[in-house]
C-alpha cells in the first residue's frame, strides 16, 4: 500500500458511495480499524525494544496483547490486516511517554468517529468494546506521562484532517 492509498484508506469509512452495501461499509470500517491497530502495534513493538524498565515493559506487553486480540476479532469479522509500515523512530522511554498518549488519543477519536459508519450491530458492538479498551490505555499512558488521566468529559470525534495530520509523519512506506 502506498502512502497515498493509506491516507485515502484513513478517510474511507465516512467516504463510501451512497449505494455501498452493508457488507462493503462494514468491511471498510473494519479495514480502517485494522489500520489504527497497526499504528498502535508498531508503537508498542518499537517501545519494547528500548530500555523502558520492567514495569512499563510489562504494561506495554499487555497493551500489545490487547492490540493483537483486536486484530484477531476485526479480521474474523471480515477485515483485512493493514500491510502499511509505520515507524516512530523511538530512542528513549521519555520519547515514548511523550508520544504514546497522542497516538492512543488519536486512535480513540478515530474509533469514536468510525462507530456510526458501521452498519451491523455486531461490528458496532465490537468497535465500541475496542474503543473502551483504547481509552483505558490512553488514560494510563497520559498518567504515566504526567498528564491528567481523564482531561475531558466527552471524547472528541477525530476529524479526517486532524487524523491525517497526526499519522502522516509515521508512515514508513
Amino acid at each position: 500500500m502506498t502512502r497515498g492509498a493509506f491516507l485515502l484508506a484513513l478517510a474511507s469509512p465516512l467516504a463510501l458511495p451512497a449505494g455501498a452495501s452493508a457488507v462493503e461499509r462494514d468491511r471498510s470500517v473494519l479495514n480502517y480499524a485494522l489500520l489504527l491497530e497497526k499504528l498502535q502495534t508498531t508503537l508498542y513493538e518499537e517501545a519494547l525494544k528500548l530500555s523502558i524498565g520492567f514495569d512499563l515493559g510489562g504494561l506495554l506487553r499487555t497493551f500489545a496483547d490487547h492490540e493483537e486480540a483486536h486484530v484477531e476479532r476485526l479480521t474474523a469479522l471480515g477485515g483485512v490486516p493493514a500491510t502499511l509500515r509505520f515507524s516512530y523512530e523511538l530512542e528513549t522511554r521519555e520519547e515514548f511517554l511523550r508520544l504514546a498518549p497522542t497516538v492512543e488519543d488519536t486512535v480513540v477519536g478515530a474509533y469514536v468517529g468510525a462507530i456510526p459508519a458501521a452498519e451491523t450491530p455486531e461490528v458496532r458492538a465490537l468497535l465500541a468494546s475496542i474503543v473502551h479498551v483504547e481509552a483505558q490505555q490512553a488514560s494510563t499512558l497520559r498518567a504515566l506521562a504526567g498528564e491528567p488521566a481523564a482531561p475531558l468529559a466527552f471524547e472528541e470525534v477525530m476529524s479526517r484532517p486532524v487524523l491525517l495530520d497526526r499519522v502522516r509523519p509515521f508512515i514508513a512506506t
